[in-house]
């Protein structure tokens, strides 16, 4: 009985390469990679020179550079901050300090604003969409967008 599964393991050993090396060339055949018989194409030189689009910059002229925000000297935990408005952006800064300062720049564009409000509101927490009532002093506001600046 061990002769017939010595027989048959090497009977099926052989029946399994041949089955592989049929089968790849069966595959190889039909995906068009390798023809037998067949010449080969003409070779035609092509230019390949590449056209690489170029970005187009928008010049932003910067028509003034803003200082604003309370600083240290008001007691507050704020610290000033410079920014540079562009061409189509009207900027408006205001600054008041009567006992308790209150700095306030708004950037506006068309139906546009930014506004940077420092002030001290007294730990008022500040309630966005999606925020649930607060039951002490707050700020509700409609929207917020997160700035990310190069600091």
């Amino acid at each position: 009985m061990d002769k017939f599964f010595s027989l048959f393991g090497k009977f099926m050993l052989v029946v399994l390469v041949i089955g592989a090396l049929a089968g790849g060339g069966y595959y190889l055949g039909n995906s068009g990679k390798v023809k037998i018989g067949t010449p080969a194409p003409a070779q035609i030189a092509v230019s390949t020179t590449a056209i690489t689009p170029q970005p187009t910059l928008i010049p932003i002229n910067k028509i003034t550079t803003v200082t604003a925000g309370v600083g240290a000297e008001s007691g507050l935990s704020f610290t000033k901050y410079t920014i540079d408005v562009p061409q189509a952006w009207i900027p408006n800064h205001t600054y008041t300090n009567e006992g308790t300062a209150i700095d306030t720049l708004t950037i506006t564009s068309g139906a546009y604003e930014i506004k940077i409000y420092q002030a001290a509101t007294g730990g008022a927490m500040c309630l966005y969409p999606g925020d649930p009532d607060f039951a002490g002093p707050s700020s509700k506001f409609n929207t917020f967008v997160e700035l990310t600046t190069k600091d």
